[in-house]
Order: structure tokens, then sequence, then C-alpha cells
């Protein structure tokens, strides 16, 4: 049976992907050179390339064209780490942009979350995370500044905040409680992430424990199509 038009430009796009003829960050021909290298219409390029992007392998990134991503990494939430860390076990090249550390007041809901006085300052850590030099994901942390002293001085000296506050400060954290959950990019979002007003992002608000006190609160907001979480379940707890 003949293959339809649209199904062998896909596949023959997805082998050249998959056997890195394209890598990962390459942009892809733009659709009249795509038309000339199928000798197919411009409608046949476009299911094909929207295939892509429903399998995770192209993103298309507003004035720029389409582009090769790395098939959706996914961050295990069956133990904790950083959302860095989950990235460069993936094999992404990490960088950070738009870093800065603040020693400031916490508003009411963080010091709920840190079980803090309003009145004890905490250190704002914000991030814009690029890989493949392309941004990702921001990430906002307050820790209560009583447990980091100094931190403030550390800008541009770590990637992984979870691994620097370990070395530095013996800061472990045992447990964490993640919430995510789904919304559209503002255009504040949308123009941080370059992508479309209105796209569709994830959110990871994350309170971190050492020996079940509050250590960290954490805000973590993804493209959607980029990553993803995994959560290992065992048994059923029908009590709840």
């Amino acid at each position: 049976m003949k293959t339809i038009a649209y199904l062998a430009v896909y596949n023959r796009l997805k082998e050249m992907i998959e056997n890195h003829v394209y890598k990962v960050g390459d942009m892809l021909p733009p659709e009249h050179a795509l038309e000339k290298m199928f000798q197919v219409s411009r409608i046949t390029v476009r299911r094909a390339v929207k295939l892509l992007i429903d399998d995770g392998y192209v993103i298309i990134k507003p004035g720029k064209g389409t582009m090769v991503v790395n098939r959706t990494a996914t961050q295990r939430l069956n133990y904790v780490s950083s959302f860095t860390e989950a990235l460069k076990n993936k094999g992404f090249d990490i960088q950070l942009n738009d870093c800065s550390i603040e020693v400031i007041d916490p508003t009411q809901e963080v010091a709920e979350k840190l079980k803090i006085s309003e009145k004890e300052k905490v250190v704002c850590i914000k991030r814009a995370v690029y890989a493949n030099s392309d941004p990702f994901a921001l990430i906002t942390n307050y820790i209560p500044y009583s447990m980091v002293p100094g931190l403030e001085h550390d800008v541009g000296h770590f990637v992984s905040l979870y691994s620097f506050l370990e070395y530095k400060f013996n800061y472990t954290i045992d447990t964490a409680t993640d919430t995510i959950s789904a919304i559209n990019a503002t255009k504040e979002l949308a123009e941080k992430l370059k992508l479309e007003e209105g796209a569709a992002l994830l959110i990871n608000v994350r309170t971190s424990f050492k020996e079940s006190v509050p250590v960290e609160y954490a805000i973590t907001i993804v493209d959607s199509r980029q990553f993803s979480y995994s959560v290992n379940m065992v048994g059923r707890n029908l009590s709840n």
C-alpha cells in the first residue's frame, strides 16, 4: 500500500532527526525548502511538521522557524532532585540567565509556606534556565536567610542550587511536596520564555523539608512541550 504523502515526509524527517542529521537545537529547513526536498505541497509539509510537533521532536520558535528539541525531558518525582539536575541528567547543556539573589521580607504566602514570621528575612533567588541555548524555565526559590547567611553574594556561583547548598552550607533536603498544575503563558511569561502568549505551561510549586522543618519554597514555570513529570505509585490506598 502506498504511504500517504505527509506520513512519508514525517517518517523521513523523524529518521533524519533520530540519526542526528538534524541535531537538538538545529532548525529544520523552511517550508519552501522542504517542499522542494520532498516534491510535495506546502499543505503536506505542514501536516508532516504538525505530527513531529505532536510527537515531541520539534517545536515552533516564533520568528525563527521549526527547531529540533530533545524529546520531552522528564523529572521523576520518586526522589528529591532539583530542576537543573533533572535536565543535566538528560544530557542538556544548561545555562542560567537573568540571575538575582536578594534578601527580602517574605510575603504572607511565603512566610506561611516556610512557617516563619513575616518579620524574618528570606533569600529570594530568581533564575531563567536555558537548555541548549534556548529559554526553558523560570525558577524562583525562597529560603530563610538564617539558614543560608551570605548566599546573596553567590550570584553566578552555581547551576544546581541544591548541590551548592549541600556543598557550602551542609544543607540537605530530606523530603519535598510538589503541586503541579497547568497555566497559560501571560504576555510577560511568553516574552521571557520566547513563546506565544497563551502557550501551555506547567507550574510546579514545591515546599522542601529538612527533618520535617520547611527550608525552601520554590516556584518553577516550564514550557510543557519540552518537559514532563513522572510519578511512581505503589499499591492502592482505598482509605482516601
